[in-house]
């Protein structure tokens, strides 16, 4: 029933190993959108000063892309900008 994009964080030292794997296998076979981030050497909570700033620019990351604002596909689409005037080109021989 999850219909949200998912990022399942996990370190790898978890005792509770089983429960991350199993949630993206199963998201994974329907083919959901999901993302499993595994660091290595972490436990329950992710600690390393190097994967927290990793952690947070990947979270950062999913959520400018999951949450983009895209067009609807029934609007009308939005009309050009104008555009600017052109500036005239000088002639061959003119000065500029």
């Amino acid at each position: 029933k999850i219909t949200a994009p998912m990022l399942i964080i996990y370190g790898d030292m978890d005792r509770f190993i089983d429960q991350p794997q199993s949630l993206f296998g199963a998201l994974y076979r329907q083919n959901k959108d999901a993302v499993f981030l595994t660091y290595r050497g972490e436990g329950h909570v992710i600690s390393s000063p190097a994967n927290v700033r990793d952690q947070y620019q990947r979270i950062f990351a999913f959520l400018d892309e999951t949450l983009a604002v895209r067009p609807a596909a029934s609007s009308p689409a939005t009309p050009a900008p104008a555009s600017p005037t052109p500036t005239p080109r000088p002639q061959a021989g003119q000065p500029l």
